[in-house]
Parts: C-alpha cells; structure tokens; sequence
C-alpha cells in the first residue's frame, strides 16, 4: 500500500517502500465506521483504490477496469469462505499490463 487516506490522517510510508498496517492505523481505517477511507496500491503500472464507508466496500483499477468486478467477486466468494484465501493472479496480471 502506498496511501491511506481517512477522515482524520493521511498515513504514507516513512521510507518511501511500502506502507505497513499498524494498529493505529488499522484502527483509525474501520473505528470510524460512520465516515470512509480510501487505500491507494500500486502494483505495477496498476493504481488500485479500495474505499471502505460504513457497511459499503468498493474497489476501483485506473488501467483495468474488468478488473474491479473480478476483485469484487473473488472478495466476496472468499469471504463467504471459513478460510478465505486470495488468489496470486491478480498481481501477475498487473504486472503483465
């Protein structure tokens, strides 16, 4: 992740990697759960966003927009799941564009 952007803080890297999800920020992302957070990743040349608003999850690709309804389904098949786990394809695909 490369941004995390809620109601009260923006949270980036400190050195310029990767952003890592500590409790403060997991819970300043879903302690709110009245008002949103956006995620930005970059994977690739692919810019992912993940939005989170009280009970509504969206997902949306700058390059790829099929891919948006293929996150979206796989999340929800997995979820439904005991153990849900996620699929390595998507990143390669990403990649790949």
């Amino acid at each position: 992740m490369n941004k995390i952007i809620t109601q009260n803080n923006v949270h980036v890297p400190e050195d310029r990697k990767r952003l890592k999800l500590s409790s403060e920020i997991i819970s300043d992302i879903f302690g709110h759960t009245d008002k949103s957070s956006k995620i930005q990743i970059l994977i690739g040349n692919e810019v992912l966003y993940a939005y989170f608003s009280n009970e509504t999850f969206s997902v949306s690709a700058k390059r790829n927009e099929v891919l948006e309804t293929e996150i979206i389904d796989k999340l929800e098949s997995e979820f439904s799941k005991k153990y849900p786990g996620m699929c390595n394809e998507f990143t390669s695909r990403l990649l790949d564009k």
